[in-house]
């Protein structure tokens, strides 16, 4: 944003500051962009405008019928039948292989060489990091 002054003066008559010529001077000004009026009155920074959504509760199914044929909420499309469960033949083996186990917490049965042990070392010692600065946080000050 630029100001634009102008400076007129007159060579003939000075004392009538009657302009004759007319020059343009542009200073560099800067400037924060304005701030929102915020709600209705202006005012700005509204208590308990900034607050977290409210959750919405989804309709859970009660019918035990359609429990045990359909997968419920699996169906993605705004209209149309819920997906039908199949018999577990139908279905790859692959599937049924699959690990669902969660995974150890501990770094005990890891093996040191193992790019999982280290991810795992490094993101407890981040832990233990932030809880110590947490702890120590009001010393700082």
């Amino acid at each position: 944003m630029a100001i634009v002054l102008r400076c007129s003066c007159t060579l003939q008559n000075i004392a009538r500051f009657i302009p004759q010529y007319t020059h343009e001077v542009l200073i560099p000004l800067r400037s924060y962009a304005v701030k929102g009026l915020g709600k209705i009155g202006g005012k700005i920074g509204v208590k308990g405008s900034g607050g977290p959504k409210k959750k919405i509760d989804l309709p859970v199914e009660g019918d035990v019928k359609k429990l045990i044929m359909n997968c419920s909420g699996l169906n993605y499309m705004k209209e149309g039948p819920e997906v039908k469960l199949k018999e577990d033949h139908e279905y790859p083996e692959w599937l049924w292989k699959l690990n669902t186990e969660r995974p150890t917490a501990s770094l005990e049965g890891l093996d040191e060489d193992s790019d999982i042990y280290w991810y795992r070392v490094r993101k407890y010692a981040k832990a233990q990091q932030r809880a110590e600065m947490k702890r120590f946080k009001r010393f700082i000050k």
